[in-house]
């Protein structure tokens, strides 16, 4: 049996545009396990039941298994591969890449987890998530608009700047107009 997946004792279940969704209410928020089938990407699976254009939710969590992608509007991208700290500002499509499922487990709040983070309501380019720099496990990460000192001078939003030493040379923020 894989531990990762077994039933939660006390969880609410459910399953939402392909993802399976396990709750727990914990302190004054909840504890979720958010399974995301491969293939799965946000604007195609949830948009039609949300109604919004993008994903209007914050994540904060641990990335237990899988890799994940995505963009916000204005061309910043993220990228998480497990294990990884998550840190997602609300207005972003999302997506799986590759064969395996992802695994994300989540502190949530509901309609409050950017506030109660310190997230904006909704990403601002060049703004920074509070985030893990780099998983001690040392897997690679790609985060939107992150707290590294290095700047791609190509990004028509962002100043130009000299690159400067990157404190955590295995993050690297990136827009889509680098690209």
């Amino acid at each position: 049996m894989d531990t990762l997946l077994a039933p939660i004792e006390g969880a609410t279940h459910q399953e939402l545009g392909g993802i399976t969704i396990d709750s727990v209410p914990a302190a004054n928020g909840r504890l979720k396990r958010l399974v995301y089938p491969p293939g799965f990407r946000w604007s195609t699976h949830l948009k039609p039941l949300v109604g919004t254009a993008l994903c209007m939710h914050a994540h904060v969590g641990f990335l237990a298994r899988g890799h994940i992608q995505g963009a916000y509007a204005d061309g910043c991208t993220f990228q998480f591969i497990a294990p990884q700290v998550v840190v997602v500002e609300p207005g972003h499509d999302a997506w799986v890449v590759g064969e395996q499922a992802a695994v994300l487990i989540q502190f949530d709040a509901e309609g409050a987890t950017a506030r109660r983070f310190g997230l904006p309501e909704t990403h601002q380019h060049g703004s920074r998530p509070r985030s893990a720099h780099a998983s001690p496990f040392g897997s690679p990460s790609v985060r939107a608009c992150q707290p590294s000192r290095q700047r791609l001078a190509s990004c028509p939003q962002r100043p130009a700047t000299p690159p400067k030493e990157n404190p955590h040379p295995r993050t690297v923020s990136r827009c889509i107009g680098d690209m």
